[in-house]
Order: structure tokens, then sequence, then C-alpha cells
């Protein structure tokens, strides 16, 4: 008898792999259920129901329609009588559909019937997302805050925003004379502004200030940008035993919201304490709606100058930048030390342990630019910085709504989302953002696993996001998708006859041709920059 070993380590990449293909499946099968109902609602004959392209795995007939699962997961199709992929002059009095009665086909549908069921599949998609947003609403999500806020946590020296005179504590009320929502809307006007001036009108203590900027692209980046990040208010997540923020009584769940009577985003409150080694801290914790005062020592630990670590990757890389790891980026991941693997959660505690220590890091690149190779060496000198043994992550609440009201803020979702879609496209063509954020199925499945990561109610988001995508897409007036076969149904309505069967293959050609171009570039960005890193 033979036994064999389960190498754990691969359950997890099928698990996500299983999950991926769900989040795929789930979309698919919601939009080709719309073009489904509405064609059965409009007495068409539906030969074939198939979830995937390619062979057959499984599958079952009922009445008239077959169901399959087919091996290829990465789309899926309804196949109705009398609607052929290419057009062929009298192919329909020879082929399978001959036996069918013409009222029952698709090709003999008065032409407000064609566009039902060809609209029905990304309506469904819409619609789909309209309901995750309103369930998600009604039951209450957690929302981090800094999406809410419309305060500013950090500036960059030298950026737009710097040199316009904006500062950290700023709130943002209007931009362009239009109010600012939340952060979410505030970075949106931002990345879509196309380089146009932006009048930003900010309140700082009990001042109203007004600035104008124009947001900008830095080389390699994908988007433009002012130099302005949200103010993220800090959780305490949990607590290293024998700490000083254990000894001084505070617990996972507070919120830390000022420190020396100041208040300061997350990332500047780690900054501010990692400069304070052995000295007297005062922090003020908001608990069960009470503040809390605290008095602690910061104790010493081991750190990279220049950089914020958690656990194995850069977070942040100080201004100005130490000689030493000028060659780090933010996003970089610690892959050794010292010539030594390590877990990505010992790679902290192994630097904390070690002040005053040479070590040699060798980091992976998050994202390669020409000439780079993937991983690259620091030799570093750590230096002590304060530690109070706490792992901080920025906080967040939970909104519920009533049904009604719920519906409507995810009417107003749905739209927002579509409506950051259809920017996103302009900008696109415009060449404010780059090709390179065009992604396929790899670029899905990697945003799937760190959604993932995040929560299961992340991951339903997520879901409704791309759903909406999706429906958008095939909306596109190319031949193939449903966009181009309905402004084709529309000609043929209004000129009350079909396109002569020439004309038809040139579109498909056409359609063909400029799908598989899109779908190359997808490709080609998903491997060359996704998978390869480059």
């Amino acid at each position: 008898m033979n036994f064999y070993l389960i190498d754990f380590s691969q359950l997890g990449f099928i698990v996500s792999l299983l999950r991926f293909a769900v989040v795929l499946g789930v979309l698919i099968f919601v939009h080709e259920l719309g073009h489904f109902l509405v064609a059965k609602w409009r007495g068409v004959y539906v030969k074939r129901f198939s979830l995937g392209f390619g062979p057959k795995l499984a599958g079952f007939k009922k009445g008239e329609t077959e169901y399959w699962l087919s091996a290829v997961p990465l789309g899926g199709y309804v196949k109705m009588a009398g609607q052929e992929d290419l057009p062929s002059e009298e192919k329909e009095e020879k082929d399978e559909d001959a036996g069918i009665p013409p009222h029952r086909k698709f090709s003999h549908k008065a032409t407000w019937e064609k566009l039902a069921i060809i609209a029905a599949g990304p309506a469904m998609n819409i619609a789909a997302a309209a309901v995750i947003f309103a369930t998600l609403f009604t039951v209450g999500m957690p929302v981090p805050s800094y999406q809410a806020t419309r305060r500013v946590g950090q500036v960059a020296p030298d950026s737009p925003a710097d040199r316009a005179g904006m500062k950290a504590g700023d709130r943002i009320l209007r931009i362009n004379g239009r109010p600012s929502e939340n952060w979410e809307d505030i970075f949106s006007r931002i990345v879509f502004s196309r380089g146009r001036p932006l009048r930003m009108e900010v309140k700082r203590n009990d001042k109203l200030l007004e600035f104008e900027i124009k947001a900008t692209r830095a080389p390699g980046e994908p988007y433009r940008t002012i130099g302005i990040v949200p103010f993220i208010e800090a959780e305490i997540l949990d607590l290293m035993p024998g700490m000083p923020a254990e000894e001084a009584g505070i617990r996972p769940g507070d919120i830390i919201l000022r420190l020396d009577g100041e208040s300061y985003s997350m990332p500047a409150l780690i900054q501010e304490i990692s400069r304070r080694p052995g000295e007297e801290i005062h922090l003020e914790v908001k608990r069960d709606g009470r503040v809390i005062p605290f008095k602690l020592i910061a104790g010493r630990a081991g750190a990279v100058p220049g950089l914020m670590i958690d656990r194995e990757t850069v977070v942040h890389i100080d201004d100005p930048t130490p000689e030493e790891v000028a060659a780090a980026r933010a996003g970089d991941r610690i892959v050794s030390i010292d010539g030594e693997e390590l877990a990505p959660e010992e790679v902290e505690e192994f630097i904390s342990s070690r002040p005053g220590r040479r070590l040699r890091l060798e980091l992976e690149r998050s994202r390669l630019r020409p000439d780079e190779e993937p991983t690259y060496i620091l030799e570093v000198e750590t230096v002590a910085r304060g530690m109070l043994g706490i792992r901080m992550t920025p906080s967040s609440t939970v909104k519920r709504l009533a049904l009604p009201a719920a519906a409507v803020r995810a009417g107003g979702e749905t739209v927002r989302q579509s409506r950051m879609w259809w920017l996103s496209i302009v900008n696109l063509f415009s060449g404010d953002i780059s090709t390179r954020e065009l992604g396929g199925p790899i670029m899905i499945y990697m945003m799937t696993e760190d959604v993932a990561r995040e929560g299961f109610a992340d991951l339903i988001v997520f879901l409704a996001k791309i759903s909406i995508i999706l429906a958008l897409v095939n909306l596109v007036p190319l031949p193939i998708l449903d966009g181009g076969n309905m402004v084709i149904f529309a000609v043929e309505g209004i000129r009350g006859k079909p396109l002569p069967p020439r004309v038809m293959l040139v579109i498909q050609q056409i359609g063909l041709a400029l799908i598989l171009m899109l779908f190359l570039l997808v490709i080609y960005n998903d491997v060359f920059y996704r998978l390869l890193g480059r």
C-alpha cells in the first residue's frame, strides 16, 4: 500500500482558483440568464444554455433546451434558433433549425424583441450589482473610515498640492464648485481631471482657503495625482505581549485619537512613535464612545532607516530618502535577510529584534521598470526606533439603512460605478490612463485574491463592481459584443430588412479583428506586467 503526503501549500492555490471560477461563473451565469429568460418570454426556441465555451463537461436536457457546463469557463452563451454567428445565404433552409416554426426563431422576431433579448444580459448584470449593493447597505458592511473622510492625511513633499500650499489636516469642501462627498469622489475627480486645473476649496481650522492645482502623472505611474492621501484613523488590531501598550491597558479595538495632543493620520502616527524610542508618550484613545488617556514609555526596536515595513512589505519611504535605501519603492517585498528566507510574519520581528545591526536585505520588485532586475540587495544598518507593541489598522464603521433608503443608495452607487468606468475609458483614449491598466483573466484573478484577503464583504462588493464592468463592456458597440448586435438590429429595423450577407460578413470580420487585438493586449498586460512583474 502506498501513502502520499498532501502538499497543503497547493491546496491554498486550488481554493483560490475555485474562488476565481465561482466569481467568474456567477457573473457569466447572471449575464446569460438575462438573455435566456427574455428569449423564453418572447417564445424563442432556445436550443442550448451553456456556462463556458468548448467541449461539454456535464449537462442535461429539459424540454427543448440543453443545459451545459463547458470546458473553458471564460464566457458562456445562449444558442437560439435562427441566430447565426456568421451569415450565409439560404442557410436557414438547410440547417438544423429547418424544422422549427418561423415564429419561434430569433431571426423572425420583431426588432424590439431582438433588442430586448440582447440587452437583457447587460441589464441583468447591472440589476445584480444593484441588488448586491442594496443587500449590503441593508445588513450593514464595514467601511474604512477614510473612505468617508474629506480630510487630507498627508501631502507629498514637492507635489502639486504641496507647491500650492495644501497641508495635512485640510478638509476638501468643494472641487470646481461642486461639493466633495467622500475621498473616493475626490480621488475620481483628480484622476479624471485630464490635466485641467482644479479649483479646490478647503477648510483649515476656522479658515476657508482656495487653491488652484493641476494634477500630474509621474513617469511610470498609471494615474494623475496632486500628491495627497486621506486621513486614516488608526485602530488597534492586536498587541504584543509584555510591551508598553499592553502593560498600560490599551486594548484591541481602541481608536487612537491623539498623540501628545496632536491628531495624526495612521502612517504619520507610526512615524511619530518611531522617532521617539525611550520617550514618554501620551495617547488618547476612543473606547465605547469614551475618550481614555494613557501614558507610556516607548520601547526600543530595530528599524531600517527611511523605510516603513508592514510584515514583509515596504509600505512607505521617507522623503528625503536615505541614500542607502534609495533603490526601494513602496510595494516591494523583503524575501530574505542575511541570506535567510523568512515567513512574511517573521520579517518585521527579525528586524525589530536587531537594533544597531548591519543587515543584508534582498527585496523583490512589486512592479518592474525597463532594465530593472526582479530582485535587488540593500545593505543597511538598523537604527533604534520607538515601539509600543501595537499593530494598527484603518478604523472602519458599519452602516445599516432601511430597505427603501438602501435601494436608493444602491442605485446611486451603481450609477457612480458606471460613470467611473466610462471616465476610465475616456481617459484611456486620451492617454491620461496607461493601456497597461487594461487586464484580463489574470488581473481579475489577482484582484479577486487581494479583496478576498480583506474579507467576504469586500469580495461581494468586488463582485458587484465587476458585474457592472461586464455589462458596460458588452454594451460597447463593437460587432460580436451585445452592443454591436443591438446596433445591427436597430439598423435592420430602420431599413425594414436584414443587412446583405456580404456586409454582415465584413462587419463580423472587423469585429473579430478588433476583439482579437484587444484580447492580445490584455493577455500581454496580464502575462508581462502582472504574471512576470515586468
